[in-house]
């Protein structure tokens, strides 16, 4: 500015509002900005009292810059007591305080606004569109990416490092266009994503002719009723189900699709027997997280038991056909699968609810068969 140079920012003390989770916590409830219940710590003991007396999951947030690591949702009181021991104990973050919030569910998004002291002025909303890349950053490569909104300069910007052959969506803002347009041969296609499916039948070529079927074009939606085991999903497992449940329907069969909180950590795809699934989508969703929680913690991941970080997830499992044996739920208990959803129908299916209620797992019985030829 002393150069005569236009810059804008927020003054030092607006900045806090970034800076300290506590103090943009205690703004919001002055002002009675709606916002999650919560509690500021300054010593570990209080601290653990308070969380482990509480539900869970629970937000527990570093007050302080964190480099982006600073919020953590421990599922269970012992990854709570482990959160609460690097933030206040293990000077991993620095010496400070931890805000334990309530945590909520439903879709995360982000909300921004300009203020000039008189007027807000508010940008679009963005939810997160990393999760599908960071799920499996490998299969990527040389991929096709589709969306059902607009692509705005920063997705584009998260796509053009990223070799990729396709890029669909209903619309590209101008800038995002002048960007996505300076990779080489890649093909942007402007599709529209809300279009009825006209064609309603299928061809798979066969020797000598064709096999003609009707598209899978319905989807029966996992619900609590459809539980055939002694133990019952959560709110939140149902969620998770639901949305396995439609991603495994557009994988090759056999399929088995593992996940969590709206994010793809394995797929298993046409395999000769759906074990040989279960094994490939398990395996790549516990590297998954293990390189998660490697980078967070700034180790290197070999040195990580994979399984083990896997089993503090609380996975969910889709299956698009029944599961002939009780193996598929055996294997997924290693692994910490909490849910299994599929469409029941073998003559062993007893089986698998006998091993699910061993194991402490829920279990749904969709009654639609997907099995994608």
């Amino acid at each position: 500015r002393k150069d005569g140079l236009r810059i804008f920012g927020p003054s030092k003390a607006a900045a806090t509002i970034e800076a300290s989770k506590d103090f943009a916590k205690r703004l919001m409830d002055k002002y009675q900005v709606p916002t999650a219940s919560f509690r500021t710590f300054e010593e570990y003991e209080p601290a653990w009292e308070y969380v482990r007396n509480g539900s869970f999951p629970v937000v527990l947030k570093y007050d302080g810059l964190a480099a982006g690591k600073g919020v953590v949702i421990p599922q269970t009181p012992q990854e709570a007591q482990e959160t609460l021991r690097d933030m206040l104990l293990d000077d991993r973050f620095g010496k400070g305080k931890v805000v334990v919030e309530e945590f909520l569910t439903g879709p995360e998004f982000s909300f921004m606004c300009f203020v000039d002291g008189e007027k807000v002025y508010p940008m679009t909303l963005s939810q997160d569109h990393k999760r599908a890349y960071e799920g499996d950053k490998t299969s990527i490569f040389g991929g096709i990416v589709a969306f059902n909104r607009e692509v705005t300069l920063e997705v584009a910007q998260m796509l053009k490092p990223i070799f990729l052959e396709i890029v669909m969506a209903p619309s590209f803002a101008p800038d995002a266009l002048e960007l996505l347009q300076t990779k080489k041969n890649l093909r942007l296609l402007v599709v529209d994503m809300e279009g009825e499916v006209k064609e309603q039948m299928a061809c798979v070529s066969v020797n000598g002719g064709l096999l003609v079927q009707n598209q899978d074009l319905g989807i029966v939606s996992a619900k609590a009723e459809q539980c055939v085991t002694a133990v019952k999903p959560s709110e939140d497992q149902l969620e998770d189900l639901n949305f396995t449940w439609r991603i495994v329907k557009h994988v090759k069969s056999n399929a088995i699709v593992v996940g969590k909180a709206g994010m793809v950590y394995g797929v298993g795809a046409g395999q000769m027997n759906r074990i040989g699934s279960a094994e490939i989508a398990l395996k790549q969703a516990a590297r998954t997280l293990a390189e998660e929680a490697a980078a967070a913690a700034g180790v290197d991941v070999e040195t990580l038991d994979e399984k083990e970080v896997a089993r503090k997830a609380g996975l969910v499992l889709a299956s698009d056909a029944f599961f002939p044996f009780d193996d598929c739920v055996t294997l997924a208990a290693e692994y910490g699968v909490k849910a299994i959803v599929q469409p029941g129908g073998s003559v062993r299916d007893a089986d698998s609810v006998k091993k699910c209620d061993e194991l402490g797992i829920t279990m749904l019985f969709t009654g639609e068969r997907h099995f994608k030829h």
